[in-house]
């Protein structure tokens, strides 16, 4: 005779099926989130909130990383923190030196539209290249204490936000012996600061986690961003490539750079196309870096 079979009990009247498969559950950790399962919920605007207030909690240990690196810098020097504003003086005058002598321009009128591009180049480039490694720069720090990941290719980001502060002293010392004149156009410098330092955020973003994910992406680095150096307007002037303009205008960075050259060297406000490209592309590559960091976030610590 074969064994009996046990048939479940049936369920109390009026309630509701059991579900029998575990992977049929499903939690969701905020309102709004029931066609949003998984990741996709860091899309929804409560959650972005939630995720940068919670960045602001770790506000203590991002100010001791970037106090920490500047006090590193110049740590055993002789004149110390004064290099920050020597050393840059110094680099930039013989980088104009160089490229008049190269390019025959007048050193006088040369060097201010060189250094009014090389400055905020230097700031996205140093940026971008410390940002994207911030994860490995840190590792021993994320293994030990739970902070939010978010701040650490911030700090690198504002480290080198303060060293073109420095350098743009020296631009102007620069500006001030070669006889240039301030144009009132000065005042849109903090505004292209304020665009390109957006945007080197996200950009940031999306190379940690592709360096993070994939290490031959910080050896790329440094080759793709000498690349980029030469397809901006900062050695040479738009009205001297016309056959190349449309694709040099199609570099973001071509937009945002121009903020300083017309505050600085052209005393002219920028066109309303520039106001927009800079805009829409700070803005944009910020969504992007976000939602890249922030469905990576907890996969980071495995990658390292």
């Amino acid at each position: 005779m074969s064994p009996p079979v046990l048939q479940p009990a049936s369920a109390a009247p009026g309630a509701a099926p059991k579900a029998h498969r575990a992977g049929r559950q499903r939690t969701y950790n905020a309102p709004g989130t029931r066609f949003l399962g998984g990741k996709l919920e860091c899309l929804l605007p409560s959650v972005m909130w939630r995720h940068w207030l919670d960045t602001w909690q770790d506000r203590y240990v991002f100010l001791n990383l970037v106090t920490t690196q500047l006090a590193l810098r110049y740590q055993r020097s002789a004149l110390g923190f004064f290099w920050t504003l020597l050393n840059p003086l110094l680099m930039l005058t013989i980088q104009a030196f160089v490229f008049s002598a190269v390019l025959g321009a007048n050193f006088k009128d040369y060097v201010v539209y060189l250094l009014a591009g090389l400055v905020p180049w230097q700031f996205f480039g140093g940026g971008m290249e410390n940002g994207c490694r911030a994860m490995l720069f840190h590792e021993g720090l994320i293994r030990k204490v739970s902070v939010k990941k978010l701040i650490l290719p911030l700090a690198e980001i504002t480290v080198a936000g303060i060293n073109m502060l420095f350098a743009l002293t020296a631009l102007f010392v620069i500006c001030l012996l070669s006889g240039a004149p301030a144009h009132i156009q000065l005042v849109i410098l903090p505004i292209g600061f304020l665009l390109m330092g957006v945007f080197l955020t996200g950009c940031a973003l999306v190379g940690m986690t592709l360096v993070t994910r994939f290490r031959d992406v910080e050896h790329f680095l440094s080759i793709f961003l000498q690349a980029l150096y030469f397809a901006t307007p900062i050695v040479y002037k738009l009205e001297n490539v016309k056959r190349l303009e449309p694709y040099v205008r199609f570099n973001p960075l071509t937009h945002f750079i121009a903020f300083f050259q017309h505050g600085i060297y052209y005393g002219t406000w920028p066109a309303l196309s520039t106001w927009l490209w800079a805009i829409g592309m700070s803005v944009g590559m910020l969504f992007i870096g976000y939602v890249t960091y922030a469905w990576n976030e907890d996969d980071y610590v495995y990658r390292l």
